[in-house]
């Protein structure tokens, strides 16, 4: 997921110098800024959206004095 963000973070680094090294007009830099902001929403939600909680609950390995007990994943299901 962080190439992604690298990637976007690129994208918007070439917009921004190709915003400023260019003479455009006050209306194309807020549709420029309004579709950033979009983007940058779009792909910050769906980051949240897809992160998914970890179902499974880790028990570490105790020693009780005598013997290790292993660890063990347990699921909530």
């Amino acid at each position: 997921m962080i190439k992604y963000f690298i990637i976007l973070l690129l994208i918007c680094l070439v917009i921004v110098v190709f915003a400023l090294t260019k003479k455009m007009s006050k209306r194309t830099i807020y549709v420029l800024h309004l579709m950033t902001l979009i983007i940058f929403s779009i792909l910050i939600s769906s980051f949240f959206l897809m992160e998914k909680e970890n179902e499974k609950e880790y028990t570490p390995p105790v020693y009780n004095g005598e013997k290790v007990i292993p660890g063990h994943f347990d699921e909530k299901n």
